[in-house]
């Protein structure tokens, strides 16, 4: 894959710690290679096709700091758009006008004492419609049988307590248990593919450094 790719890139520190960074691009990509979804699966789980040219605009919004000492906070907004210039290979219109276009995630921490933290994380995505293609790998496209999925938009909120156990202790470092609950609400949404997600789920996570 080679092309031409512009960003024009904005950031600064707006007050404090609190920083702004936005990104505007647009990219022109020249024999573009992605994983196919309407193909046939091949011997090794997956296939890949390409289109002669392919453009990508986009847009990515950052923001993260500290509202008070104690209480900071992130949030990111993110829109894509792809343009297939490729007219003999429709298929990946429908696989890249598939794709959501909007995406948002955010998120509070607060440092109840001093080595507990509250963590608080939030994200969105728009709504798409997943087009899935079934058939025979030996068998031309247009054998195939096609059939589309709505994939809704969705919220999911997330939820963890982190609990910094100790910085150093002989040859281990940085001690971490963190107790989580993931899709607080027990929100019913689908991934991308449009399997249903995962439902509510609790859990302890642990990491420490050597």
């Amino acid at each position: 894959m080679h092309g031409v790719a512009y960003d024009i890139v904005f950031n600064r520190r707006l007050w404090k710690d609190i920083r702004l960074k936005a990104d505007l691009s647009y990219y022109i990509m020249k024999d573009y290679t992605f994983v196919s979804k309407w193909s046939g699966a091949p011997i090794w789980g997956r296939d890949v096709t390409s289109v002669d040219e392919m453009h990508k605009k986009g847009v990515e919004l950052d923001i993260s700091g500290h509202i008070t000492a104690p209480l900071g906070f992130y949030l990111s907004f993110s829109a894509y758009d792809y343009d297939n210039k490729d007219e003999e290979n429709i298929y990946a219109d429908e696989e890249f006008s598939n794709r959501a276009k909007y995406r948002v995630n955010a998120g509070l921490d607060y440092n109840l004492f001093k080595n507990t933290k509250i963590l608080f994380d939030y994200k969105y995505q728009d709504e798409q419609v997943t087009t899935k293609h079934e058939g025979d790998e030996d068998d031309p496209p247009e054998f195939w049988h096609s059939y589309k999925i709505k994939v809704d938009a969705y919220h999911v909120f997330d939820l963890a307590v982190e609990q910094k156990l100790f910085e150093k202790w002989g040859f281990a470092r940085n001690a971490v248990l963190k107790f989580y609950i993931n899709n607080l609400l027990d929100e019913e949404y689908q991934e991308n593919d449009g399997y249903p997600a995962t439902d509510r789920t609790c859990g302890v996570y642990a990491k420490v450094d050597f």
